[in-house]
């Protein structure tokens, strides 16, 4: 067990709501195909505590008692969103610093940022972000398990430069509608600034002509520390020629022996 465990926090609690069928291949791709890889990752395996509900199937007393709540759906379905406007009324009395951090996955891939902006702003305001994937995949429901896959991993994996889940709850409660990018260098030429304008290419051109920041950049390389380091600010350089960093944005970076040549960026945008 790494030396550093006992700094961490001694565990987050959370839950992964689930509505409707593409919300539930979603949560089952995670389960069984993404989330068995990225536990390997963590500083500790039961640092991290899933439960997994049915359609708001929990207890008000077990709701408040998460750290984290993601609710897995399509937001534009009327019955969704007046599910979760009455479950999530349990919060109302606690304040903001009691509460969990409720983060929506949106699995629709068709629904425009303009639409998304509207079911956030009229619908959905119970929510802390709504959290969409952007990117090329063979199926949609991979785009919903991919930003679940990728928030636990900020939560849970160590980084040599790095934040903890107090750094990601501050951004993520006041973020709004955020999008998720993820890009990959591969081969000898590889860098994380490739990877990561690669992402900033993927993100629609409507996002550029809106106040957008960034708030979390994550790198991942197999390579030493100082070299991380180093292609870390290269990255970020790039973030800030094409979107303006929030002045507490977070950053990290880790090590991950099993990359070989592969390099990944993951970044979180909010648009205002």
């Amino acid at each position: 067990m790494p030396a550093h465990k006992e700094y961490y926090n001694p565990g987050l609690s959370v839950a992964i709501i689930v509505i409707g069928d593409n919300a539930g291949k979603a949560v089952n791709h995670f389960k069984n195909v993404v989330w068995p890889k990225t536990i390997k990752k963590l500083f500790s395996p039961d640092y991290i505590n899933i439960n997994y509900v049915a359609d708001m199937s929990t207890s008000d007393k077990d709701m408040k008692n998460m750290d984290v709540i993601f609710i897995v759906a399509e937001f534009d379905k009327d019955d969704v969103h007046k599910q979760i406007v009455v479950s999530l009324n349990c919060f109302n009395e606690l304040s903001k610093n009691e509460r969990p951090l409720v983060i929506g996955i949106e699995v629709n891939p068709f629904n425009t940022l303009e639409k998304i902006r509207d079911l956030y702003k009229h619908v959905l305001p119970c929510l802390d972000s709504l959290l969409v994937t952007v990117g090329k995949y063979d199926f949609s429901y991979q785009r919903a398990s991919e930003s679940l896959n990728m928030v636990l991993g900020l939560l849970g994996a160590p980084n040599i430069v790095g934040f903890d889940f107090s750094d990601v709850k501050f951004q993520l409660s006041k973020a709004g509608i955020t999008l998720l990018g993820v890009g990959v260098s591969a081969g000898t030429r590889a860098t994380l600034r490739n990877a990561t304008e690669q992402i900033i290419s993927s993100f629609p051109l409507e996002v550029y002509q809106r106040d957008t920041i960034c708030i979390i950049a994550n790198f991942k390389a197999s390579i030493d520390g100082r070299k991380l380091v180093q292609e870390m600010s290269d990255a970020v350089e790039s973030i800030e020629n094409a979107i303006p960093l929030d002045p507490y944005s977070i950053i990290g970076g880790s090590i991950e022996a099993d990359l070989g040549d592969t390099k990944q960026a993951y970044l979180i945008i909010s648009i205002i």
